[in-house]
């Protein structure tokens, strides 16, 4: 019952600009508000609290999905978090990182190729509003409008170039098995930049819900993916029909409860099983997998591999 009043406060103040740009630069102080996104009650359905394997925060911002996961149980495993503001990196990250342990920062951005780019920034009566920092200008402006309505045109946008990195590119060799992606209607290129170790791995992916890309990121993945919305009422995680993408993809989400704050979609590995080394070298040599269907079971599907660019 307490979490939901929780997160039902938490959709209140995020209507109200400032008192939701106060609250989060100083959510310290109001721990019980943490994880901040409801969604991430759905982590401890997927992973133990002794998870070891890493995490990634990418659209890190000032740490609040960070702390989030830390808040809920998940205390040893390392979480990597990418961030290219500096300013947001030296106010409040560095916070985070003396607060919590295992927390490693690259202070880039992620993307498809490696470059520098215009990071663009909103600004409400001179108050820095970072948590709607984008590398994509339409789609600030749109999300201004969306969270805000008639006080968007109050809003100011300032511009500053930062790093982003290919993440197939960096030598990054930890055993993930979580990402959440947050980077304000860029997150197709992110995931365009990670091709390679999408190939060879399956995390769970979190993405935040935008109609502008949100087909563009379903295609990508969907050959090795299925799609899941948290059911925060029920704390279940329920696989989408096709009649539920259908709707995704037509700019309309699956739940208004408490949608300032809960539009992510799950990406979790099919349950399609791919044989591994040692299985086909058994097969080789003439050893079936299963015998309790022995005599109608030695049957091999064989399914194309493909990421859609």
């Amino acid at each position: 019952m307490l979490v939901l009043i929780k997160h039902r406060l938490i959709k209140i103040i995020e209507k109200i600009p400032l008192l939701q740009v106060f609250v989060y630069n100083n959510l310290q102080y109001f721990k019980f508000l943490f994880p901040h996104d409801k969604d991430y009650y759905a982590l401890k359905l997927l992973f133990k609290k002794n998870e070891k394997r890493t995490f990634l925060d990418i659209g890190g911002n000032i740490g609040l999905s960070t702390i989030g996961f830390r808040e809920l149980g998940f205390l040893k495993n390392k979480i990597i978090m990418f961030e290219p503001d500096r300013f947001l990196l030296d106010n409040y990250v560095s916070k985070v990182t003396k607060n919590y342990q295992n927390i490693k920062v690259y202070p880039f951005g992620l993307s498809n190729k490696s470059e520098r780019k215009k990071l663009f920034r909103a600004f409400y009566k001179n108050v820095f509003f970072h948590f709607n920092n984008s590398f994509n200008l339409t789609y600030l402006k749109e999300k201004l409008v969306h969270n805000y309505g008639a006080k968007a045109k109050k809003f100011q946008i300032k511009s500053t170039t930062f790093d982003i990195k290919k993440f197939d590119e960096l030598n990054i060799k930890e055993d993930v098995c979580f990402l959440k992606i947050d980077v304000e209607g860029y997150d197709e290129y992110v995931l365009y930049g990670m091709k390679n170790f999408l190939k060879k791995n399956s995390p769970t992916i979190l993405v935040e819900y935008n109609e502008c890309n949100f087909f563009k990121i379903y295609k990508f993945l969907k050959n090795k993916y299925n799609c899941y919305f948290y059911n925060f009422d029920k704390n279940k995680l329920e696989k989408l029909k096709r009649l539920d993408i259908l709707k995704l993809i037509s700019g309309k989400i699956l739940e208004n409860r408490y949608k300032k704050n809960s539009v992510n979609i799950f990406f979790i590995k099919n349950k399609l099983e791919k044989l591994k080394r040692l299985d086909i070298l058994k097969l080789i040599s003439g050893k079936i997998l299963e015998n309790r269907y022995k005599k109608n079971s030695v049957n091999i599907f064989f399914i194309k591999k493909k990421l859609e660019n």
